[in-house]
Order: structure tokens, then sequence, then C-alpha cells
């Protein structure tokens, strides 16, 4: 018996990894760019309508030639053909959990093995850099402040953008000892010291958008 494959993909979004695993917006685009990819790619090895592919025909060989095609076609890097897979590998061990009869097939999707690469050097920039950075900014013209206070926020914390840009004003403790908490990817949390400078510059640009410490808006 065949599986029609457009049910599990509409639950495996909508369902699992929404209401189930709670991931990023940025994930779930990445997992359905992923899963657009191998579906066109099928359709043409296959030479049939989307509408017509089952769960049977995604073969762990099927998938090893479409990860081939990224690299040699689409001219993909190993790190990207590795984000594919393990979106692969996600949907695919959804399968397995869902479904007994698809345990074996998954199984042999989920053996298809990430590739190695050597991971660059990630260089970073001396203290003095940093200062000389921030002595570029001109703190009395139009969001000079607000530019001062998002450069040391993410020097002295390290968050990445998207944490920054999910930091709201209760988020901060604006009394000693001074903490902001971080909502990372996956929903995973982090409270990080800040230094007295970094304090002082946020104080200084809610000070100046006449906002209160206990006011429910994104600090930037």
């Amino acid at each position: 018996m065949s599986t029609n494959i457009a049910l599990p993909i509409r639950r495996f979004f909508e369902q699992h990894l929404v209401a189930e695993r709670g991931l990023s917006q940025h994930t779930i685009l990445s997992y359905r760019d992923t899963l657009k990819l191998l579906l066109t790619f099928a359709t043409k090895l296959l030479r049939k309508h989307c509408e017509e592919l089952t769960i049977e025909e995604l073969s762990a060989d099927l998938v090893r030639k479409f990860l081939a095609d990224l690299e040699k076609t689409r001219r993909n890097s190993v790190r990207t053909r590795n984000a594919r897979l393990a979106a692969i590998h996600a949907f695919f061990r959804y399968l397995a959990t869902v479904d007994p009869r698809l345990l074996a097939r998954s199984q042999s999707v989920l053996g298809i093995p990430f590739k190695r690469y050597v991971r660059p050097v990630l260089g970073y920039m001396q203290r003095e850099e940093v200062i000389n950075i921030l002595g570029q900014i001109k703190r009395d013209a139009r969001y000079g402040r607000r530019d001062d206070a998002i450069l040391r926020v993410l020097y002295n914390t390290g968050a990445r953008a998207q944490e920054i840009a999910n930091i709201d004003v209760p988020d901060i403790r604006f009394s000693r000892p001074y903490l902001v908490h971080l909502h990372g990817k996956g929903h995973k949390e982090r409270t990080c010291p800040l230094w007295p400078e970094t304090m002082t510059a946020i104080k200084s640009y809610l000070q100046e958008r006449s906002t209160k410490p206990t006011d429910r808006t994104p600090l930037f």
C-alpha cells in the first residue's frame, strides 16, 4: 500500500514543527525550502507530477542523488548540503514515529551520513578594535545612542542578531547585578551579566525614547 505524500508533509509542518517542537519561523522556512527542492528533484527524476508522489518513492537512493545534485548542479557547499540533509532527517524521523510501516524506509534515509568538512576558525576583534568602533559612533546624532547600545550589548553578551531583536525592556535587570534575559533558537533561554558601561548606554538610550523599565516594548 502506497502512502500519498501530501498529508504527511502538511502534518509535519502544521502540527509537528509548530505545535510539538515549537521551532522558529526561520527553521521552518528552511525545512520548507529543502522539501520543496527534494520534491522538485523527485518529480523530474521519476517523471511524475508532485501530487502523484508517494512516500515509498522517496528512497534513500533518491535522497543520495538529490544531495549529489545539490553539490554538482546547484554548487551548494558541504555545509548547505548537510543542512538540507538535517531537514530531510527531521521529516523521516517524524514519519517513523507516526506510521510504523515506514520505519524501515525512514531508517535507510536516516542512515545517510553528513559529510565532514573543515570548519573555518572564527576570527574575533581585539578590545582595542571594538573600542575604536564604538568611538566612531556620534552619540548626539539621530539613532547614535541606539547604535551605541546595540553594539555594546552585542559585544557584552555575544548574542545573535535575532536574540538582540527579541529582547524586551523587562528582560533587562536595571539594578545590580545588571542582567539581560535572552531568548535564543529553539526556545532556549539564557541570562547574561551586563557591564556597567553597557547598562549606562541602555539607560541613556531608553531615556531618549522616554521608555520606562517596566514598559512592555522591544528594547531595540
